[in-house]
This record gives C-alpha cells, structure tokens and sequence, in this order.
C-alpha cells in the first residue's frame, strides 16, 4: 500500500503556518564512512561528493520530488508517493554503482538510504515530525549501496521491475521512536540494459565485481573412489589457494566460500552469482601407481567459454610441481600483478621426502573436514610431517593453524593447552621463515590475548602482506585494530573479509558488528548483529554486542532481552569473567562496556 498525492483531507493548514500537515514520503540519504573516507582522501572525497549530490538532486527532481536540504554528507527529500520515492533512489544507487566501479573499494562514496511514509509538518522549504525521525533512523539499518524501507512503503518495492532484492529486518527499536517499526532492506540487482558487473548472492545481495580479476578455486574431484587420490585432491586444492592467496594483483574467494562445493556440482555461472567472482579454476585428479594425473581448467563466467585447459602428470613425490604449474598458468591467463618473492616455490623443496608429503597432503584433508576428530587427525598428520622434514617449515605452519583453530572453535577439552601448542609450533614455523602466513596469524592471536597490542598489530599485518586476498588475515587485522581503539579502519577490514566469503560462518560479521560498536556506531551494531542472529541464533558474540549496542541507544528492554539469551546459553558467565577476555587497549572502553553490559544484566 503506499502514499499518493496529498488531498484537502490530508492537510490541516498550508506551508506558512508551522503547525499544518501534509502526508509524504521522505528519503533520508547519508553517506557510509564518510569520516573514514576523508581521513585517506579528503579532496577526492569531497569532489565525489559533490558529484554524486547532484545526481540526487537531478534525479529528485526528475522524479516529482523535492530536496529540502543538505546537511554535509546527507540529504533529505520528500514525494508525493512511495513509488516515485522508490524508482528514484533505486536509480540514484545504480547509478552511483556505476561511478563507482573504477574506484578502489576503500575509495568508494556509498550512500545508505532510509525512506519512510506518513505525516510531515512543513515549515521554510523544510519537513519536520516523527515520520522524518523514522526515515533518518531506518538509514542507519542499511547496508551501504542499498535502502531500508519502512513497512508502509514496502508495497511499493515491486521486486521484478525493479530488479532488486527486498529481506525483512524484523520490527526495530529505532533511537528517541516510541513505537518499533518494521523495516526491510533493499538491496540493487543488475539491471537488465546494463553490461554484467557483478552478481546476485544466494543470500539475495547484490556482490559487485572487484576492480582485479576475481577468482574461485572449485575444490578438486577424485574421478576414482582412490582414497589416496581423494586426499591429494583435497591437498592439491588447498596448495593451490595457498599460493594464489598471495597474489596482491588477485581477488580470491576463500575456501570458507568453495569448500561447500566439495560434494555439489553446480554450474560455472551459478557458483560465480553466489561467490560474485568472474573466474572459476576446476579439475579432477585421479592416481595410476605411483603417478598422479591432473586435469584443470580456467573458466570465464561471464560467457561460460573456458580459458585455458591443461592436463598434468608427475609422480606423487612431485605434486609441488603440479601446483606450481597450475598457478603460473592462471597468473599469466589473467594478468595478475605479483606481490615480490613467491620464495615458497624454493621453501616448498624442503618438503621431499614421501612420507612426509603423504602425511602433509593427509593433514589438509583431514583439516578442510573441519569435525573435532578430523581436526586431531590433521595434527597428528602435520607433526609427523614436520617430524620427517624438520628443515621444512610447512607442517609446522599448519600444525600451528590446526591447533589454533581447535582452541579458537572451543573443540579441544583444554582451550589453553591447544594455544599453547598453537603458539610452539607457530615460533618453530617462524625460526624456518614461513612462507604461508599461517604461523603470523597464530601468533597475532598470542599476542592480543596477551594484551601485547603492538606485536600482535605487527603480526597481523605482517599476514595480511603476505596473504593479500586472505579472508583470515583481513579478520585478524579488523579485530586488533578495534581492540587498539582504531575501529573506524577495523570496519573496512572487516568488509573486506566478508567480501572475500559471501557464504560464510557469521566470524567475519560478528567482527563487523563489534567494530561499529567500538566506533560509536550503534544503530549499525545493532543491525550487523540482529543479522547475525537471524541467520545463528547460538552466535554468543553477537547477542554481546547486541546487548551493549542497545544498552548504549537506551533502549533498555531489548537490551535486557539480548543478555537472556546470552545467559541461556552460557548461564555460568560473569561480567568479570567476560571482561578478563577482552584484551583492549586502555580501561576506558572496558569500563564504558561493562557499565553497559552490566545494566543489561551481566553481574
């Protein structure tokens, strides 16, 4: 149902008079990051500001539409109906979409827009009244790029016209509303006249291209019920992502995203709509003796004609070679800048005896199963590795990464004891100069816990340089960067990590959603982590942030309301127990967060 134009009815007096009333639908627009943006780039972002408000106003005023004013970064307008509010703000997104597409992403000027229906009192060129409060608040529910609609101007959201993807947020609480309001999130498919820049997620959200090749690594197939080729195919797959991770010039889905391909076979176009990736490399490996048989092609999405096709065959004590192989084909097919070194490739011939091959490739099988026991036998496989090449520093790497995760996923019986290991294997791994980046990231992880903010920064980037498309290194350097009280960058890594894994646990959000909450962003942690929630209801991190972020608005009730779940699943926690976890910077953020903590319950 929506608004039309407004009748005598409708009104009580006329624009002169500050008590009259008319019914409108009113847009609120603001820009996401804005602070963020101008700290690296102030005068090109306010030149693209510039730009990008004035086709706004030209698009409002196509539309019948009304600016009222413009207050730094934000806009407010008004319509005479919902549909014509709609049609223009979904034009102004794609055609900001648009503009952005040469744009580096931590360059890129996006507006969350938020537009609601009901009654305005008019006064000096300007709109006034609760209804004008609600579409301001509804903006900050949004994710940049897209629009969060009131339920009185969803009806006007026709989904097919528009080519775009409508997901119910739930009745909100909005800041200083005395009412909670249904809102639902509108995000920007491709429309049809256009030429093909991304694609539409399962989830429904629209994934724009990156501006570097893009790619996804199909976990490798065994053409045989050879167990021993299964393995190599499952280690193959990962070697290969482990040396593409580090390409700079590379846009690579991580494994959280491809590996739920492993027992699926979807089409080339389906997987790149869902991961939001142009590129696919898949292959089948199958064993005869002592030789293995490789079969990979490259394959371009957007056309579904294949790149390029190769078949490889070494013995099982050279399958380094295969991979080295593979991944220098998809570097010159797409032109991918390297980063300097790619030293792995002579660090790798440490790894010769077959033995330790065999139990290295067994250990990354075991560890893409990811089960508790699957997660032992990984680490039983790795030590042993590193046990029969103790120059190599691989199998330490992952033996650290193996261990770290065990404790991180609360599956080991001793937490404690799983880091500790975590961490002797990572130092071996570093005394052997690791290649792969797995022992920083462990040791990023050490010394947060230990509030060594500093070395764990250090360690985190130091990942990051090396694993530039990494998902985990992206995570690690958003969540120290919140805990040192920098969370206004935290919250671009963290985007970057959710990017990289658009099918994804809720890890990267959750980091997301503590990130606004360390950058005074509120109404934003609140929607990140009711997102969470939505989608795991067991994500104990975010009903935490959830709590605090709504104990900060003042909203009391949903505050309390998040704490009971958080102590329906673990009624053993206390605040001083939960606090001594959290390595921040300073006590000033600590003690503001369990003063909010405490009053939404924790005691």
């Amino acid at each position: 149902m929506s608004a039309g134009p407004p009748s005598e009815s409708d009104s009580v007096g006329n624009e002169n008079d500050p008590l009259s009333r008319h019914r409108a639908t009113i847009v609120y627009a603001d820009v996401a990051n804005y602070t963020g943006l101008c700290a690296l780039d102030e005068d090109g972002t306010h030149r693209r500001l510039e730009q990008y408000l004035d086709v706004f106003a030209t698009s409002v005023g196509a539309h019948g539409g009304r600016v009222h004013h413009y207050a730094g970064d934000a806009v407010l307008a008004s319509f005479d109906s919902a549909e014509a509010a709609v049609v223009c703000v979904v034009e102004i997104q794609r055609e900001l979409l648009r503009l952005n597409v040469p744009l580096a992403p931590t360059h890129r000027v996006e507006f969350r827009v938020g537009i609601n229906e009901g009654s305005v009192i008019p006064s000096r060129g300007d709109v006034y009244g609760e209804d004008v409060n609600i579409a301001a608040r509804l903006e900050t529910l949004c994710v940049p790029g897209a629009i969060c609609v009131s339920d009185r101007v969803k009806d006007a959201v026709d989904e097919r016209a528009l080519g775009v993807a409508v997901t119910y947020l739930g009745e909100r609480s909005l800041k200083n509303l005395s009412r909670r309001v249904a809102a639902y999130l509108v995000e920007m498919g491709q429309p049809s006249d256009q030429p093909a820049t991304g694609f539409r997620s399962r989830g429904g959200a629209w994934l724009q291209l990156p501006d570097r090749p893009s790619l996804a690594v199909l976990p490798f197939k065994c053409t045989d019920d050879d167990p021993t080729a299964a393995q190599f195919a499952d280690g193959l797959t990962m070697e290969v992502m482990t040396e593409l991770v580090k390409l700079s010039g590379l846009f690579l889905a991580s494994d959280f995203s491809t590996l739920r391909y492993r027992r699926e076979a979807p089409s080339a176009q389906a997987v790149s709509r869902e991961l939001g990736v142009r590129f696919l490399l898949e292959g089948t490996v199958r064993r005869s003796g002592e030789r293995l048989r490789v079969n990979a092609q490259l394959v371009d999405a957007m056309n579904g004609k294949g790149i390029w096709a190769e078949r490889y065959e070494n013995t099982l004590d050279d399958i380094f070679g295969i991979q080295d192989s593979i991944t220098d084909s998809i570097i010159a097919a797409l032109d991918v800048r390297l980063v300097s070194g790619r030293r792995s490739h002579i660090t790798r011939q440490s790894l010769r005896n077959r033995e330790a091959l065999r139990h290295y490739y067994n250990g990354w099988s075991h560890l893409i199963s990811g089960s508790r026991e699957d997660l032992i036998l990984a680490q039983r496989d790795f030590e042993t590795a590193a046990e029969l090449e103790p120059e190599s520093p691989l199998p330490p790497s992952m033996a650290s990464w193996t261990y770290w995760w065990q404790g991180f996923r609360v599956l080991a019986h001793d937490s404690k004891s799983a880091f500790e290991r975590a961490e002797h294997f990572a130092m071996r791994a570093q005394a052997l100069e690791d290649p792969n980046g797995f022992a920083s990231l462990v040791m990023a992880h050490v010394h947060l816990l230990r509030a060594e903010h500093d070395q764990a920064l250090a360690a985190a980037q130091h990942a990051l340089n090396l694993r530039p498309s990494c998902d985990v290194s992206a995570a690690a350097v958003a969540n120290v960067l919140n805990y040192i009280g920098r969370s206004e960058e935290a919250i671009q890594f963290a985007e970057r990590a959710i990017r990289l894994t658009p099918i994804a646990p809720t890890i990267y959000p959750a980091v997301l959603a503590s990130a606004y909450y360390g950058a005074g962003h509120f109404e934003e942690a609140v929607a990140a982590a009711h997102a969470i929630v939505e989608q795991n209801r067991d994500a104990l991190d975010a009903w935490l942030v959830l709590a605090a972020a709504e104990s900060a608005l003042g909203n009391g009730p949903a505050a309390r309301a998040a704490m009971e779940e958080v102590l329906q699943q673990r009624p053993d926690l206390t605040l001083d127990g939960f606090l001594a976890t959290q390595p921040y910077a300073g006590n000033e953020r600590l003690e503001e967060l369990a003063d909010r903590l405490r009053s939404a319950g924790l005691h």
